[in-house]
């Protein structure tokens, strides 16, 4: 469930970010710049930088190991 938020969450700002980019492609050079699957890349960038922050390998600290070497 957390990984479709944010994956919603992420083409959400995706989607904005490509309008941003089309409007000012539009002010600066009077033609119409677009991006297009920016919104789905992003949701899809946002989910794989959750999954690699939250299933982080459970390692045991350097002062557990070191105690548990000598005893």
């Amino acid at each position: 469930m957390r990984q479709i938020l944010i994956f919603f969450t992420g083409s959400i700002i995706g989607l904005i970010l490509s309008e941003v980019v089309g409007v000012f492609g539009y002010l600066l050079y009077d033609q119409v710049i677009g991006l297009k699957f920016v919104p789905l890349l992003f949701g899809i960038l946002l989910v794989g930088l959750d999954f690699l922050i939250s299933h982080k390998p459970k390692r045991q600290s350097f002062s557990q190991t070191y105690k548990s070497s000598f005893h």
